[in-house]
């Protein structure tokens, strides 16, 4: 080529506007790489988020069953202590009145 001839001046131009732009699309060939890598990698962490947010769900719920079932057990407790209540009130009242009983005979039997 004549470096002097317009056309040639020309091509030469397009040519590096070519090779300019092949680099540019090897580049966003790349950086497109670099985002899919990115995408797959966001898209694996979500799916490792939502299993981390139905756990703690799953977590919560299972403490939920388990505050109910302590509540009922707290109500059976309570209610406990008015049974054991009227057990030891017939517990006293027959230890009294054996007591009683055996002062009785005792006096008696000494008298």
């Amino acid at each position: 080529m004549n470096e002097n001839c317009k056309d040639c001046i020309q091509i030469g131009n397009i040519e590096d506007k070519i090779k300019s732009l092949w680099h540019a699309t090897n580049e966003i060939k790349d950086q497109n790489k670099d985002f899919e890598k990115r995408i797959n990698e966001l898209e694996i962490a979500n799916s490792e988020n939502k299993k981390d947010f139905k756990r703690a769900f799953d977590d919560i719920a299972e403490i939920k069953n388990s505050l109910k079932d302590i509540a009922t057990a707290i109500k059976n407790m309570q209610s406990q202590p008015v049974q054991n209540y009227e057990k030891i009130k017939w517990i006293l009242i027959t230890a009294f009145a054996s007591s009683l009983v055996g002062a009785v005979i005792t006096f008696m039997a000494k008298g």
